[in-house]
């Protein structure tokens, strides 16, 4: 469908407050902190639109919050932490209109900061900054669980029916997934920032952004032992994102590129690197968030262009740049997609 869409531009809706909103993505831009400026950009693939600040037009002109975070998809609702604000709101995911929010607490009854989301078994997951991590029921929409886990937690993702956190310094943590205790610290190198799940193999992959001795590096943990491998094939690793063809899209730095980066695919199943993922010419200057809709196959990648907005590109599976939008907010940093009822 995307393909029809001119490159570069997709004409925004006619009446988006009009709209069922059932094929497409929403994606979150982080805004400037302090600044309350979150948003959310909604892609309308049936209608090959886009609404770049949809929160504020299906809310009567409402604030989003300060500093978005992550974005999450679960039933019919969308989840979206707002760590300047330190809260999650959901939202209806067809009509993007709020249904709630919620606010995680501690037993001293002072309010968490959310920072990343899950989910498993119907619940929702969430990792707070200052070293907790929270299990929420969806139909209360309150906390029904609340685990110290200590450091500073960050991703949080399922893999083989566990729940791995990264937790600041040099390690992973695999934790029990319905009760959140901590099971097993994996050793990783320093400060790991990114984590994605190969759907083929349920195999974790991390990026840690290391120190100055180390630099930054990709590693494979295998979920069934928890044995991690570094990739060394693959140098200075900045953002990867999973599609469900046993391969990765790494974007890398590249001291040697005029742009400073390259964006590489990475074959999970004979561990090596095929090549360049964009093969029409293009680039992406600044990117700051790269996402895959593994149903459409299409890649996402978020560039942040100023300080008030930034932009997507989304290109195909083949690496072939078709159209792009301004997300009307600063700093796209998450993604997740529709598919349907």
């Amino acid at each position: 469908m995307l393909s029809a869409v001119n490159c570069h531009e997709i004409d925004p809706p006619v009446d988006p407050t009009e709209i069922i909103f059932t094929y497409g993505g929403y994606f979150l831009n982080a805004g400037m902190p302090g600044r309350n400026d979150a948003e959310l950009s909604q892609l309308n693939t049936m209608q090959s639109s886009i609404t770049p600040r949809a929160y504020s037009i299906y809310n009567d002109g409402k604030s989003f919050g300060d500093s978005g975070s992550d974005l999450h998809i679960l039933g019919n609702n969308l989840y979206a932490t707002l760590s300047g604000s330190k809260l999650i709101r959901v939202l209806n995911k067809f009509n993007c209109r709020e249904v709630g929010t919620i606010k995680v607490e501690s037993e001293s009854g002072s309010t968490l900061t959310p920072s990343y989301l899950t989910s498993f078994e119907g619940a929702l997951i969430v990792s707070c900054k200052e070293g907790y991590v929270a299990r929420i029921d969806t139909t209360s929409l309150k906390q029904s669980l609340l685990q110290e886990v200590g450091g500073t937690p960050g991703r949080v993702v399922i893999a083989n029916q566990k729940l791995y956190l990264s937790d600041g310094d040099r390690s992973v943590l695999m934790l029990n997934p319905v009760d959140l205790h901590v099971m097993k610290t994996v050793a990783v190198e320093p400060d790991p920032a990114q984590m994605v799940v190969d759907p083929t193999d349920e195999s974790l992959y991390v990026i840690s952004t290391g120190d100055k001795a180390t630099g930054a590096c990709l590693q494979r943990i295998n979920t069934d032992t928890e044995e991690v491998t570094v990739i060394t094939s693959v140098k200075e690793p900045v953002l990867i994102a999973a599609g469900n063809n046993k391969s990765l899209v790494i974007y890398v730095k590249d001291a040697s590129a005029d742009l400073g980066g390259t964006f590489l695919v990475y074959n999970t199943e004979n561990q090596r690197v095929e090549g360049e993922f964009i093969r029409d010419g293009s680039f992406v200057r600044h990117p700051c968030m790269i996402a895959i809709d593994q149903n459409a196959g299409n890649l996402y990648i978020g560039e942040n262009a100023d300080t008030d907005f930034g932009t997507v590109y989304i290109y195909t599976s083949y690496g072939q740049l078709v159209a792009s939008f301004n997300t009307g907010a600063a700093r796209p940093c998450a993604a997740v997609f529709v598919t349907g009822k």
